[in-house]
């Protein structure tokens, strides 16, 4: 099941065992509908002939340089046959597309990589991790799952790039961090996407955003987490003055060279399921690491 991520290997159609989780956290479909989709026409699923015809077009309008193409499609009335569909035609022809299907309302909602950079962004901050991971002596402790598809409360999903630990105590394949990766103009979408990872599984802990700017080649990074955190509907009548909710964390910026923010950490226990022995501790990627590879990357795209 596992592919690794230096390799780029599209596991997007393979679907996680595991049971579909549970969560005391209230989930917002409206949410996951509407957010960072403003814009953006509803199309009405008729054939996966008309579906590539889209993805194609969209495709055509970043290769055109359109500056105004947005990287998202919606299409409504998908059942679950006609996704089955999708996915054969994805495993053949649309490879590296982004899908969340929420399955209650038949929506589908397709992000599209339009350039090699963005694939580069992900990928090589997975190769960043693993040699983290080395350096502790956890040659194989993390296993890359690439666009694994996992199934939620609310629907499917895939990630960019998805990790999980390689020995752990239950029998799920859920990853305990996931990457999403996208244009700056996507930036509110991609804050969805990590939310629903966070929000649809009880195993996911981090998630990280890569926003990347065509205007500025400039990089944007973000990690989220599912914190406690002060009920602000706390009246002292309400039997629980604390809550879970989706946070950020850290926030990071790279631009012309110069970056602000940081470091980023990522908590050993939440990525691994356990406590760190000797020699092992939380992963930091320090400022100047990820103003080294990041720099590298933008000047890629010039």
């Amino acid at each position: 099941m596992a592919a690794t991520a230096t390799q780029g290997v599209d596991v997007s159609l393979i679907s996680s065992n595991a049971q579909t989780p549970q969560t005391s956290v209230p989930l917002d479909t409206h949410y996951y509908l509407t957010e960072g989709l403003e814009g953006i026409e509803r199309q009405q699923y008729r054939s996966t002939r008309s579906f590539s015809k889209a993805i194609d077009k969209l495709k055509d309008e970043f290769r055109s340089g359109n500056s105004s193409a947005r990287q998202y499609l919606v299409f409504v009335s998908v059942t679950q046959e006609q996704l089955e569909k999708i996915h054969h035609l994805r495993e053949t022809r649309l490879k590296g597309l982004g899908t969340m299907y929420l399955k209650n309302e038949e929506v589908l909602i397709v992000k599209i990589i339009p350039s090699c950079i963005q694939e580069m962004i992900h990928l090589g901050f997975g190769s960043m991790l693993y040699l983290k991971t080395i350096e502790m002596g956890l040659k194989w402790g993390l296993d890359p799952m690439g666009r694994t598809t996992f199934e939620g409360i609310l629907g499917q999903k895939e990630a960019d790039s998805t990790f999980e630990p390689s020995v752990r105590q239950t029998a799920s394949h859920w990853p305990t961090v996931v990457f999403e990766c996208g244009l700056a103009e996507s930036i509110e979408r991609l804050r969805v996407d990590c939310r629903w990872w966070l929000e649809n599984s009880t195993e996911v802990n981090i998630a990280l955003l890569f926003s990347f700017s065509r205007a500025d080649r400039g990089i944007h990074i973000e990690q989220w987490e599912m914190l406690t955190v002060p009920n602000s509907q706390y009246t002292g009548s309400h039997a629980d003055p604390l809550t879970k909710d989706v946070t950020k964390t850290y926030e990071i910026d790279i631009v012309a060279g110069v970056a602000s923010g940081g470091p980023l950490t990522l908590d050993f226990q939440k990525v691994f399921l356990r406590p760190p022995v000797l020699g092992e501790g939380d992963i930091i990627f320090s400022v100047e690491e990820l103003r080294k590879y990041f720099t590298h990357i933008s000047a890629r795209a010039q």
